[in-house]
């Protein structure tokens, strides 16, 4: 939902909730609030109205008519016209019906006017299963099925095998039950006499004949179930499914052998996703006499069903018979196994030959054991260091492609920031996916209308995709994308108000005038206006309004009239001030608010105090679960609570809980340790209010505790590290495009910036540096990114590679830089094949050079070109002979000569033993081996085999090889595929 409105703004229309799903059937209910929708606060949007003006209060209701639980005035031109987005504390939003859920307008001289229909919204905010009490088991412990048939074979009739699902905890009507059998679904929905009385409604999943066909035999066909409720909430994300029931089928009884998946190069059917790291998963099937004959194709197909959502298809991949008995492996890819973590797969093939039916093989069955991951974030191509300039035209949003994405995937893209003065910016554009190729990103374009928006905020940018392709809502969101449009705004001190010491303001105390609220801002300028809101806890106790400054009023504090109504209408309870600073409409900054407590003084609390093995200082690091400050008090009543109050707190700090003592009369609270991380080096000063009756009735005094910087390269923080190197050894030659770079999780600071870089020495001496990220935004827990792979392949071997990785965060002004532990790798850079594919294609004249990572060439004669070349569009003077892989196949060396001919190949390690393939030359081509120090350790000649022609190998074994010279006259032949060894 964008926040361009339309000529004329809208009516009032009900609220809208992005989380909010619609329910089938939808019964009473307008519709439905899943967890993931409160797992922060609950965001909503109200559409601009008629006449927007400022002064306007918009008020939202949710479970309660007359106690609105948001409110916001419309404050300067920029927010006219414009959508309001708002945010319900998770704390209102309870389990059950949410009625009357509505917003109410205030405008000057009018009537409030209420958004209509009033709604009724169901809240769902536990999982069906509940937590897993057995976390670790196979599945989920409360998701408990039995079946039918023990196995099934041809006598099996069509109405197939019965699941009976045993009643389970939070079960509720229209609950969807997804059952799966091999790669086959089904799904039962929950009948409200199944919901009241599953004993005497039994709950029966029935997979038919046919579906099971469809499955296809096996001897281990996995047969299992989920639960997702009517408002879209899977079971524990921990077990999402039951446990694994393993069924032999034979329906047809002469399906072939099933494949075999293989991690490691070891058969499994349960793939540990620590395990397999970056590696694909390979997917064997077995060539045999008796099955097969040279000239049939093999079908493979991968069916994976992820912990929600629709299935990962991979394939079908084919490939052709060439020898018999031999074995064809299919790389399923990493990407595809990682994403159906804690699913299952389910693995077959066919067999097709010409004038035959395919003839299919039983399935293999496959688990997948580890942590679900996030969506990949989303980029900004403008923002390419984590900062949008807010002139910008077009931002341009990069959506990545994602195993499983289909045409008509709801993307919403969101973006969303908070305001210093804790006013929501919000902005959404949900669509379809569309016609995107597959491995390609989808593109939003967001205008510099919305950009501007968000001018001097941090914003999150991320995604949410919805699918319904089993007719089951799946809906999951991406890690965001943090970005800062323009320059940070700043953050002014907090207004104040004469005669409330204490930030204690006794109505009795107030002239009939009214309160005087003073705006301490010195740097103001003539025509500056200043907008300042009084919100009251009480009804009728709130007002916003502004004050244009003039040359006598400028550069000097604004003394503020509030009438005495809003002081007294706030009795025993309480006043948030504060202020923004507009100049040529343009907002400069935004203050801190000042929290009033209206009443008489009251005697002072005793102050909190840390909880043991906490102590002044902390040590941040040695404290991974945070540290507990504990309010005591003594004299507490039934029903008082209190709350920690942090005093000047970082911009954009929430508060913390209001707490009901305990039977001891305390409460206690945790610093979390990313709260203490963002605090380091400073002293924090904390005390608590206490609340009674529901307003504030007292005060403590201060605990002021020091937080200690953590230490450069502190041995408790991560190191980073490469995921396939071997201790402190790095062998690049094994590295894979897929293959990352990562940090452990660390206490992360919010806005916090990291880099990374390597450094090291290339094959020709000269510096490697490689500034991976610099100053970019990320997200908790770790990080992770992806090789700079060409450039580490290019490393001189037995050299070193450093890799640097630092935090920095500016908070109130004070860069906060910490330096993790380095790490030191020993390069292992032996190549060990050549085969010139990765090579560029490039041609050579007289004492011209080719390189490549396993050897220098020179052409030593003239008259004679030498050059890298695709071997497909190739045309020698002699036939070529067919690409064969592994022997001459893509990319070549090609040499052609009217003349004598000769080149030098220089290897770049020592090598006990060469081999490659080659192809017209002549009998009379010789090839010269030597060592060290131009040491002759023999020649061979080449075999002529211009006509016919065809491919031979030439291999020599000597001490240490260190040249190869081949020397013939008006030569023209190919070389390809050099294999050494050490």
């Amino acid at each position: 939902m964008s926040s361009q409105a339309d000529p004329t703004p809208q009516a009032l229309r009900p609220p809208y909730f992005p989380a909010q799903v619609s329910l089938s059937p939808a019964e009473h209910y307008n519709g439905g609030i899943p967890i993931r929708a409160v797992e922060g606060d609950l965001q909503g949007v109200i559409s601009a109205w008629q006449d927007m003006a400022i002064g306007d209060l918009a008020e939202v209701f949710w479970g309660n008519g007359s106690a609105a639980v948001w409110s916001k005035f419309i404050e300067n031109d920029a927010e006219l016209n414009k959508d309001v987005a708002f945010t319900i504390a998770k704390a209102h939003v309870l389990e059950g019906d949410a009625t009357p859920v509505f917003y109410r307008i205030k405008q000057k001289n009018q009537s409030p006017e209420d958004s209509k229909p009033v709604l009724t919204l169901l809240v769902k905010l536990t999982r069906p299963g509940e937590y897993d009490d057995i976390a670790g088991d196979d599945g989920h412990s409360d998701l408990r099925f039995s079946l039918s048939h023990d196995e099934v074979d041809e006598t099996l009739p069509p109405s197939g095998v019965t699941m009976h699902i045993v009643p389970y905890r939070n079960l509720t009507r229209y609950d969807r039950i997804l059952a799966r059998w091999g790669s086959q679904q089904v799904v039962h929905v929950v009948t409200p006499e199944q919901a009241q009385d599953p004993i005497s409604n039994p709950i029966e999943v029935v997979f038919s004949r046919a579906v099971i066909d469809a499955a296809g035999d096996g001897d281990r066909v996995a047969v299992a179930y989920q639960v997702i409720d009517r408002c879209g909430n899977f079971p524990d994300e921990r077990a999402p499914w039951s446990a694994t029931h393993h069924m032999l089928v034979d329906l047809g009884g002469n399906r072939l052998d099933e494949p075999q998946a293989l991690v490691n190069g070891i058969p499994t059917n349960s793939i540990d996703l620590d395990q397999l790291g970056a590696d694909d998963v390979n997917a064997r099937v077995y060539i045999t006499k008796d099955n097969f004959a040279v000239g049939d194709k093999v079908l493979l197909t991968w069916f994976g069903t992820p912990a929600q959502g629709s299935q990962i298809i991979v394939g079908p991949l084919e490939k052709e018979v060439l020898y018999v008995p031999f074995q064809l492996d299919f790389a399923i890819p990493n990407a595809a196994v990682k994403a159906i973590a804690k699913g299952a797969a389910s693995v077959g093939y066919v067999r097709r030959r010409s004038g035959e039916s395919d003839r299919p093989s039983k399935n293999a069955s496959v688990t997948v054991n580890g942590d679900i991951s996030q969506l990949v974030a989303p980029t900004v191509d403008e923002a390419p260091g984590g900062t949008l300039p807010p002139e910008t035209r077009w931002a341009t949003v990069q959506i990545p492609w994602y195993f499983g994405r289909n045409s008509s995937d709801l993307i919403n893209l969101i973006w969303w920031a908070r305001t210093p003065g804790n006013d929501t910016v919000y902005y959404e554009d949900p669509r379809p996916v569309g016609n995107v190729a597959d491995n390609q990103p989808v593109l939003r374009s967001v205008s510099n209308a919305e950009i501007q928006r968000f001018n001097g905020l941090r914003v999150k940018v991320y995604y949410v995709v919805t699918n319904s392709e089993t007719g089951l809502l799946s809906v999951r969101e991406s890690l965001p994308f943090m970005m800062q449009v323009g320059v940070a705004l700043p953050t002014f001190d907090r207004p104040e108000v004469e005669g409330a010491p204490n930030d204690v303001l006794d109505p009795d105390n107030v002239p009939p005038t009214g309160a005087t609220l003073v705006i301490p801002y010195l740097d103001t300028l003539d025509k500056d206006r200043v907008n300042y809101r009084w919100r009251g806890s009480a009804s009728g106790g709130s007002i916003s309004d502004h004050v244009d400054l003039i040359p006598a009023t400028a550069g000097k504090p604004v003394r503020i009239t509030v009438e005495k109504k809003y002081v007294t209408a706030n009795l025993n309870g309480t006043v948030v001030a504060d202020y923004s600073i507009q100049r040529g409409g343009v907002q400069l900054g935004h203050s801190r608010e000042l929290t009033l407590r209206i009443g008489t003084a009251q005697e002072e609390l005793p102050p909190p105090f840390l909880v043991a093995p906490a102590k002044d200082p902390i040590d941040v690091l040695a404290y991974p679960n945070g540290v507990t400050v504990r309010i005591e008090f003594l004299e507490a009543l039934s029903g008082d609570k209190g709350r920690l109050v942090e005093v000047n707190p970082p911009a954009g700090s929430p508060q913390f809980p209001l707490v009901e003592f305990n039977s001891n009369k305390r409460v206690n609270t945790v610093l979390s340790q990313t709260f203490l991380a963002a605090r380091q080096g400073k002293e924090i000063k904390l005390h608590w209010n206490l609340n009674r009756n529901g307003g504030q009735a007292g005060k403590s005094g201060l605990l002021e505790v020091n937080i200690l910087k953590i230490a450069d390269e502190d041995a408790r923080l991560p190191t980073p590290f490469i995921n396939r190197a071997s201790g402190d050894d790095l062998d690049v030659t094994k590295l894979e495009p897929t293959d990352t770079i990562s940090v452990n999780p660390w206490p992360h600071i919010p806005g916090e910036l990291i880099s990374l870089v390597l450094e090291g020495e290339y094959f020709d001496d000269t510096d490697f540096k490689s500034e991976l990220v610099k100053n970019e935004p990320t997200t908790p827990p770790g990080f992770s990114t992806l090789l700079p792979l060409e450039e580490l392949k290019k490393l001189k071997n037995n050299s070193n590679l450093n890799i640097e990785f630092n935090t920095s965060t500016d908070t109130s002004g004070d860069l906060i830089t910490t330096k993790f532990p380095e790490r030191n790798y020993k390069i292992q850079n032996v190549i060990l094949e050549e085969n010139f594919d990765e090579v560029p294609i490039q041609s050579i004249g007289f004492n011209g050079t080719i390189e490549t990572p396993a050897m220098t060439i020179k052409l030593l004669s003239t008259a004679t070109t030498l050059e890298i070349a695709k071997l497909d569009t190739l045309n020698p003077p002699r036939p070529k002979p067919p690409a064969q892989e592994g022997k001459m196949y893509q990319n070549v060396l090609y040499l052609w000569s009217t003349s004598a001919a000769k080149i030098l190949i220089t290897f770049k390690k020592p090598y006990s033993s060469i081999s490659f393939w080659y192809n017209q030359t002549k009998s009379t081509t010789k090839v010269t081996f030597f060592g060290p120090n131009r040491l002759l350790l023999g020649t061979q000649n080449f075999k002529s085999n211009e006509l016919p022609s065809q491919l031979d190998n030439m291999t020599a074994t000597y001490s240490e090889i260190v040249e190869m010279e081949i020397s013939g006259a008006n030569d023209a032949y190919l070389l390809d595929c050099f294999t050494f060894k050490l």
